[in-house]
C-alpha cells in the first residue's frame, strides 16, 4: 500500500511508502492505482468526497495561468488607480474600479472551479 498527501483543493500530492508516517490529510493507495497515477502525464488526480478523480492536466494548467494572469492585471489596476488618485482623476477610479469588479467576479469562478 501506499499513502498520498491530500493538497487543500483536493489534489494528490507526494507518495509514500505505507511504513512512513504521515500526517493527515491523506489516502491510502494498492500500489497499482499508485503506479497508474503516476504515469499518467494527462491528468492530474484529486481526492473528491471520497473518490479519485482526473482532471484534464492541459485544462488546469490553462485556468492556473489566467488566475495569475488576473492577479497580475489587479495588482497593475491598483498602481493605476494609485496614479488616479494623486491626480483626482474620478472617471479613471470609477473606469478601475469596474474593470477590477470584472477581474474579481472570474477570479473568484476560476478558482471555485468553475
Amino acid at each position: 500500500m501506499i499513502k498520498r498527501r491530500i493538497g487543500k483543493d483536493g489534489r494528490l500530492l507526494a507518495a509514500y511508502s505505507d511504513s512512513i508516517i504521515v500526517p493527515q490529510p491523506f489516502v491510502t493507495l494498492t500500489e497499482e492505482e499508485n503506479n497508474k497515477i503516476a504515469a499518467d502525464d494527462k491528468h492530474i488526480y484529486f481526492y473528491i468526497d471520497n473518490n479519485l478523480v482526473k482532471k484534464d492536466k492541459a485544462e488546469i494548467k490553462k485556468r492556473e495561468k489566467r488566475i495569475e494572469q488576473i492577479k497580475e492585471e489587479l495588482n497593475q489596476l491598483d498602481l493605476k488607480t494609485i496614479r488616479a488618485l494623486r491626480s483626482n482623476d474620478t472617471e479613471y477610479i470609477a473606469s478601475y474600479e469596474n474593470e477590477a469588479i470584472t477581474l474579481r467576479t472570474e477570479l473568484q469562478k476560476l478558482e471555485k472551479g468553475e
